[in-house]
């Protein structure tokens, strides 16, 4: 499974959830998030990564000045790992390392869309005003340049499904 191919099925299954789902939106200002989500007025960062929870973990704690959920997703055969890692890092936490890092959830992702919580996000508390609005402005102007994963525009993606349609 390639990490775009993780972002895609998750995407499609957060969209059967309920989410609206837009795909490398620029969340904060140290990056972009794989999958950003809103269902209910809450506004979720998903950074998808095939292995190593602590470089996910630096991607994903920094969303949480601007969204109120942020979720590591990983496939089913490397999430426990993960998780193990995780709670090696809570020890480092405890003596005031790691910032943000116990509000970070962790999902295990089947290939076929389903997810488990292995780990449930909790609510930021340091959500910027400036900095959600600056997201929701984002996601309003662009609405067709986050639709799709991978950045392909939705117009591109009828384009080139017209073109090997004529083949």
């Amino acid at each position: 499974m390639t990490e775009l191919r993780l972002v895609t099925i998750l995407g499609q299954a957060m969209r059967e959830q309920g989410f609206e789902v837009w795909y490398e939106v620029p969340v904060s200002w140290l990056g972009r998030c794989d999958i950003v989500g809103r269902r209910d007025g809450r506004y979720w960062a998903v950074e998808a990564k095939l292995s190593n929870w602590c470089e996910a973990w630096r991607q994903a704690s920094p969303h949480l000045l601007v969204v109120d959920y942020a979720v590591i997703a990983m496939p089913n055969s490397t999430a426990h790992r993960g998780l193990s890692q995780a709670k090696r890092d809570m020890l480092k936490l405890r003596k005031g390392e790691c910032r943000h890092r116990d509000e970070v959830g962790l999902w295990s992702v089947s290939g076929v869309g389903d997810w488990e919580e292995l780990r449930a996000p909790l609510p930021s508390h340091e959500v910027t005003k400036y900095g959600r609005e600056l997201l929701v402005r984002r996601l309003e102007r662009d609405r067709a340049y986050y639709a799709m994963p991978g950045g392909v525009l939705v117009d591109e993606l009828a384009l080139y499904q017209r073109l090997e349609a004529s083949e």
